[in-house]
Order: structure tokens, then C-alpha cells, then sequence
């Protein structure tokens, strides 16, 4: 139950901070090279601080060119902590992710 407070505090604190940005699973398939996700990541974000992005499945060209990237990382959006997500300065989450964590992660609450 402390657990699920803290991931429900820290995602109102930044959603309230506008750290998170809902985008498309589309976004990302195909994605093998280090240069496609930066150009997505600057598109999105603009300045290069830390993100995390979270999607609903595994996508191993997307993790392999994050790996390239510093302050970059990718998770399943089911399995992120509160600390990861206080960590980051952005937070991208897939449409689907987004879904898997109002479900899985906030019911109940």
C-alpha cells in the first residue's frame, strides 16, 4: 500500500509539473537507430535532460538505440517505480502504457 501511495504521489507531482507527455505507440515501431530516437526525443522534448519512456511492450530496436544515449531509459509501463519517475526531468508514455498504468498500477486507490 506505501508503495502505491508513493507512485500515485509521484505521478501527480509530475503531471502537475507538465513532466509527462502521452504520445503513440506508432512513435516508436521501426525505431533501430540512436539518431531516430533523438530526433523523436528532441521533436518531443525539446532540450536534452533525462527521460524515461515508458511503453506497454518490449520494443528491443527502441531499447538498443536508448542504450546509446545518456539519461535515456526505457521501461514497461507497468513495471516503473515512483523513484524512476521522480527521477527523470520528462517522461514520455505511450497511449497503451498510459492505459496499463491507470489499470494495473492506480486501481484502488
Amino acid at each position: 500500500a506505501k508503495r502505491r501511495t508513493a507512485f500515485v504521489h509521484a505521478l501527480a507531482a509530475r503531471l502537475a509539473d507538465g513532466a509527462i507527455r502521452v504520445v503513440r505507440e506508432e512513435n516508436f515501431a521501426g525505431l533501430k537507430k540512436t539518431k531516430e530516437l533523438n530526433q523523436l526525443l528532441s521533436a518531443v522534448r525539446g532540450k536534452r535532460d533525462s527521460c524515461l519512456i515508458l511503453v506497454s511492450e518490449r520494443h528491443e530496436g527502441l531499447k538498443r538505440a536508448a542504450k546509446n544515449l545518456e539519461g535515456i531509459s526505457v521501461e514497461l509501463g507497468v513495471g516503473t517505480t515512483a523513484l524512476g519517475m521522480l527521477k527523470a526531468k520528462f517522461i514520455l508514455v505511450t497511449e497503451k502504457a498510459w492505459v496499463s498504468l491507470r489499470v494495473v498500477r492506480l486501481s484502488n486507490v
